[in-house]
């Protein structure tokens, strides 16, 4: 009799430290889990970033209207487009961003914005894209690194 106790000792024993090990995963679950989700909320976006191609293409003084002219593009990319930032750089380096994020523009298209940048004179446009997020705020994108000089 002595043997049969000694042996389903063993057995408690070995279920009471599952249980542990799986009580203490479940902890530590607990507090990881929203730093995990929180983490991969902030990647909303980041897939589109890598997909969507807008460049400039031209970029020239308006007469009509106070400001310039700034010829884009869209190359291939199937990311969502919410709209476009322009930056501008003047002969030292500053720069300057206008938000246009009403902005449509189909892959393989081009439109022209007239009139951006009325403040100062603009050497060099860039343009950063910004891609559509299901919280609508939207994310924006790295520069492109194509800059056009302004004339």
């Amino acid at each position: 009799m002595v043997m049969a106790k000694k042996g389903l000792s063993d057995i408690v024993t070995n279920v009471l430290i599952i249980l542990l090990v799986l009580v203490a995963i479940s902890i530590i679950w607990f507090f990881v889990r929203p730093t995990i989700q929180q983490g991969a909320g902030s990647l909303q976006g980041a897939n589109d970033c890598l997909t969507l191609n807008v460049e400039p293409v031209s970029c020239a003084s308006s007469a009509a209207i106070d400001g310039y002219d700034i010829r884009i593009k869209r190359n291939v990319g199937s990311g969502a487009l919410q709209g476009v930032k322009f930056i501008g750089y003047d002969a030292t380096g500053n720069s300057q961003v206008v938000d246009n994020s009403t902005l449509v523009l189909s892959e393989l298209s081009e439109t022209t914005i007239k009139g951006i940048f009325n403040i100062g004179t603009i050497s060099e446009v860039a343009v950063a894209p910004v891609a559509a997020t299901a919280d609508g705020n939207g994310r924006v994108c790295p520069e492109n690194t194509a800059r056009v000089t302004c004339a």
